[in-house]
């Protein structure tokens, strides 16, 4: 029995041994740093798309007020003109685009905050890859 232990203990050990030999610490650093940089590469290209989205969120917002803006005008010269039902008509869609104006806002402000929190995170995890670099 004691035989079979040493037996045991011998060959995990070499084993061991041999598993020390073939890691070389500055190949390990050298992957672990790479797969940093993709993962900071990979950040930045999700960070750079959420900015286009909340541009594209502001430029949206942006063309319905303006869509807003344009029904009030319409709604006020059809009154002037005593076109009641085109009126009417105009206002709803007035009332229709403030509503959507209201959820784009939330997604905005939703989608801005996510940038935001993205931005910080990603400065933080350049500086502690600039570290380990």
């Amino acid at each position: 029995m004691a035989l079979k232990n040493r037996m045991g203990f011998l060959i995990k050990s070499q084993f061991n041994h041999l598993v020390t030999i073939a890691e070389d610490p500055e190949k390990v650093i050298n992957q672990a740093v790479e797969e940093i940089e993709d993962g900071l590469d990979s950040a930045r290209s999700v960070l750079s798309a959420l900015k286009s989205m909340v541009e594209e969120d502001k430029r949206l917002l942006h063309r319905t007020g303006d869509q807003i803006a344009y029904w009030q005008e319409r709604a006020e010269s059809f009154i002037g003109d005593d076109m009641e039902e085109n009126a009417k008509e105009a206002l709803r869609m007035r009332r229709v685009l403030e509503e959507q104006k209201r959820d784009l806002e939330f997604k905005y402000a939703e989608d801005e905050g996510k940038l935001n929190q993205m931005g910080h995170a990603l400065k933080e995890l350049e500086g502690r890859a600039h570290v380990v670099g």
